[in-house]
């Protein structure tokens, strides 16, 4: 052990020569202690600086863990700002189409047959508003063909139909009705509501937050009415293809499905699958 400490506390001797007149430039002791406890000297120093510039600087803020709940805040601040800039892009293209359809800009199209299916037409009142002339006629026509065609009685024929995609994975929790015109389907969370048909999105309508109805129109005169909640994946205006998603569901809920064909409401389980 003395001679461990002995070797440990030795002074050797560094020294620089001239090389020309051999006479010592400069010269140096020093002990292996000496140079472990230097170097462990400038370590402790060098650790105190650290945390001293951590301490007193602003770097100390991006230590995990610090100040966790400012950050928390900072991110709900964020998300909210997200929210209120979409609410205010949806509310501007609603404005631009208001003020489209106000000055006579907006070409119409087959949304016009919605209103029909809504409201019910009164033979007799539509008659007596006809012009004798046609009177004779429709009555005429109706003689002759009593047997094979009825106006106002028969339902109108739809178009066929293609094969339409699923709205999503779910089951139906509450069938189709006239008193309640679609079906409900029971979603998960981030589960994929998709488009059944390939269309355009013409409505985007934000019940609640997070709560949207799209309306869809497709070929044939079609349109398809969704409303969930969840998170929108397009916006107005936008061209989506069969079985592409609309939104990702939230939450566990339901999805609240409707078929339309020239003004007439469809049961959607005559068309899909479940």
């Amino acid at each position: 052990m003395n001679s461990y400490w002995k070797r440990v506390r030795f002074k050797y001797r560094v020294s620089v020569q001239d090389e020309n007149t051999l006479g010592e430039v400069w010269h140096a002791h020093f002990s292996l202690l000496g140079v472990l406890s230097t170097i462990l000297l400038l370590i402790i120093l060098t650790f105190f600086i650290m945390a001293a510039i951590i301490w007193f600087t602003p770097m100390k803020r991006y230590l995990p863990g610090y100040e966790e709940d400012v950050r928390d805040d900072i991110l709900a601040t964020g998300l909210r700002v997200d929210s209120l800039y979409d609410q205010l892009q949806l509310q501007n293209r609603y404005l631009l189409s208001l003020k489209q359809v106000v000055e006579g800009s907006l070409e119409t199209d087959s949304l016009q047959t919605i209103d029909s299916a809504a409201i019910n037409i009164d033979k007799k009142n539509l008659l007596e508003t006809q012009h004798s002339v046609t009177d004779s006629f429709i009555s005429l026509y109706e003689n002759e063909h009593s047997g094979t065609l009825s106006v106002f009685d028969k339902p109108v024929a739809t178009t066929a139909i293609p094969t339409l995609f699923r709205p999503c994975n779910g089951t139906i929790s509450r069938g189709f009705s006239e008193q309640r015109p679609y079906v409900e389907i029971s979603v998960a969370q981030n589960m994929n509501i998709c488009c059944v048909l390939r269309g355009t999105i013409i409505l985007v309508q934000q019940l609640e937050p997070e709560r949207y109805q799209v309306l869809v129109q497709h070929e044939q005169e079609m349109l398809s009415l969704y409303q969930f909640s969840g998170k929108m994946l397009h916006q107005l205006g936008d061209l989506l293809q069969t079985g592409e998603s609309i939104a990702i569901a939230t939450e566990t809920g339901t999805l609240e499905f409707g078929l339309y064909q020239k003004g007439k409401v469809l049961n959607p389980t005559d068309f899909i699958q479940f």
